[in-house]
């Protein structure tokens, strides 16, 4: 079977599931590699309008879960089919597994952004590259680094930043917890799916996830009459499924021709920030010093993490 270049999944989008880049050149013109971080860049950005649209679609969570992973599996299957990529034999049992961490973490996530402040929901969901860290020497061995457990001091002390003042809401530390949850479930996730990287296409294992995704939570659509949805919903389960979904994995294995694993997980990080300055501008939360604090703590340590792996040569895993 052809091997295709491998793709770094996203939270939401975006995860760490990539093969090694490294900070020699990468073939291509300089004109390509700035299309490419252009491009990334954007992406990164864009991913923010996903809490936004998951709070002003008046919907349930999980149903929601069902259309973008359906929506976002119609399409990477087509783009499979035509590019012959496809999902290798020997990795359909951690396939579904992953396929069921993928549920959760998608579940977790919508119920979060219901529940509480979209910039709240972001800064926890960002610990995950911390517990991936943390996670890795066990499942694969060895001890975390002194720089991993700083970091995890940092992710630590922005999470706290976001506690409710006293008599505050529940409904906030459940969508914190909620949204920490969510962020272990992907952690875990991007772990089990390293050895499938190993054998398959990136995009036909995204493709299978989402797919089972879609299966897991079918259910909860039972009796839903789809006449009766009103088109605000249709519309933002389509740019979920298409927009922050397909597309940001597909931009993913094109522009790794131009630019480094590395470059592509640090450009994720814009989601932070883009996240923050959307809910401020669309859904009218307001940047407390506390949420500008948390995020500066917990993108300083996924920075950190990154820029210190990309300086070893290898890209975040």
């Amino acid at each position: 079977m052809r091997r295709h270049p491998e793709v770094s999944f996203g939270a939401g989008s975006h995860a760490a599931m990539a093969d090694q880049g490294t900070m020699n050149p990468l073939p291509g013109s300089d004109y390509a590699r700035r299309v490419s971080l252009i491009l990334m860049s954007l992406a990164g950005l864009s991913q923010g309008f996903i809490g936004p649209i998951v709070k002003l679609v008046n919907f349930a969570p999980l149903p929601l879960v069902v259309g973008r992973s359906l929506i976002a599996a119609l399409a990477l299957h087509l783009i499979c089919l035509l590019t012959r990529r496809r999902l290798d034999k020997a990795d359909r049992l951690n396939t579904v597994i992953c396929g069921l961490l993928l549920a959760g973490h998608f579940a977790t996530l919508f119920m979060a952004y219901k529940k509480t402040d979209v910039n709240l929901v972001l800064i926890a969901l960002f610990t995950y590259p911390m517990m991936t860290s943390l996670l890795e020497p066990v499942f694969f061995g060895g001890r975390p680094q002194r720089r991993q457990v700083v970091s995890a001091i940092l992710v630590t002390a922005g999470v706290a930043c976001l506690r409710p003042a006293p008599g505050g809401s529940g409904d906030m530390l459940a969508g914190i917890g909620l949204a920490l949850l969510s962020a272990l479930l992907f952690s875990v996730r991007n772990i089990l799916s390293r050895k499938l990287v190993a054998r398959s296409d990136g995009l036909a294992i995204m493709g299978w996830q989402t797919t089972i995704a879609a299966l897991v939570f079918a259910p909860s659509c039972a009796g839903l009459n789809l006449a009766e949805v009103p088109l605000t919903v249709w519309l933002g389960v389509l740019a979920l499924g298409i927009f922050f979904t397909a597309i940001p994995h597909t931009l993913r294995i094109l522009v790794k021709r131009h630019l480094t694993t590395a470059t592509v997980d640090i450009l994720a990080a814009l989601q932070v920030v883009g996240g923050l300055l959307l809910a401020w501008g669309l859904v009218h939360e307001a940047l407390t010093a506390n949420v500008l604090l948390g995020a500066s703590l917990v993108l300083t340590a996924v920075l950190a993490e990154a820029v210190s792996t990309w300086r070893r040569g290898a890209a975040p895993e």
